[in-house]
């Protein structure tokens, strides 16, 4: 660890996405939408409409072998970790 990562505080989020949309492409990638969904503790259904931001997170998927772990309705938690 060096000295600058030892002082420099990391901020980290957590959130739940739950996909909305799942489009095959014309290219056969699949374009995948996610949407922010309040946990199952009461304390963060609470907290949800106040601490998180609101919007859709879009993915392109590429990969043949990828886009079968996102079906529709699966539900994931997305980790943000500054840098």
């Amino acid at each position: 660890m060096t000295a600058q990562t030892a002082l420099t505080p990391t901020y980290m989020a957590r959130m739940m996405f739950k996909i909305s949309s799942v489009t095959t492409r014309d290219d056969g990638s699949k374009e995948i939408i996610l949407t922010p969904q309040p946990g199952t503790l009461a304390v963060i259904d609470k907290r949800f409409p106040t601490a998180t931001r609101s919007g859709p997170l879009q993915l392109f998927i590429a990969s043949e072998t990828g886009p079968d772990a996102f079906t529709m309705g699966a539900t994931f938690y997305l980790d943000f970790t500054s840098c």
